[in-house]
């Protein structure tokens, strides 16, 4: 007989209602949510309300048993959900023109993809595709940003850290 596990899994204690479980899984995925939702909406006061809407999707999945995915894909699928994106910016930064140049489609799955580690089953179940087509976007997307993953994903990361993560975000998630 196994000794009873020490740290039980915070998803599944959520999933059973403890909130402070809660709390911990959502506290999870603030951040690459947050950078997503910035990326997206492009205003601090936007990106807060979308990632709003991610971790209110992410917390009724789990009050329901869910997710499906992982809980950041959960979240990231609130985020895309939560409306039209800004315009993008062709006479911008480097990021700004890379995109621009892509669709909306290749926009969402960058973003998503580079913002929030998703591996590719997440990031299919996050863009509701199958998972050819989410690589495919992504694929499609790299090439006509014309900046390298690596290059793309430094971009990104340096603009998410000019805007501080806002306070109170899970609370007003779960109100």
């Amino acid at each position: 007989m196994g000794k009873p596990d020490k740290n039980p899994d915070p998803l599944e204690l959520a999933r059973a209602g403890d909130e402070e479980a809660l709390d911990k899984v959502l506290g999870y995925v603030i951040a690459p949510v947050f950078d997503l939702a910035l990326h997206r909406y492009r205003q601090p006061e936007r990106a807060e309300r979308a990632a709003i809407d991610g971790l209110r999707a992410l917390a009724t999945g789990i009050r329901s048993g869910g997710p499906e995915s992982s809980p950041v894909a959960e979240a990231v699928r609130g985020v895309l959900g939560s409306g039209d994106e800004a315009a993008p910016l062709p006479d911008g930064t480097a990021l700004d023109r890379a995109m621009a140049a892509l669709d909306a489609d290749q926009r969402r799955a960058l973003l998503a993809a580079l913002a929030c580690d998703l591996e590719d089953d997440e990031l299919a179940y996050a863009l509701q595709v199958d998972g050819r087509t989410a690589l495919d976007l992504c694929a499609a997307g790299l090439r006509a940003a014309d900046l390298d993953r690596n290059a793309l994903r430094e971009a990104m990361d340096a603009r998410a850290a000019q805007t501080p993560l806002p306070q109170g975000l899970i609370d007003r998630a779960l109100a």
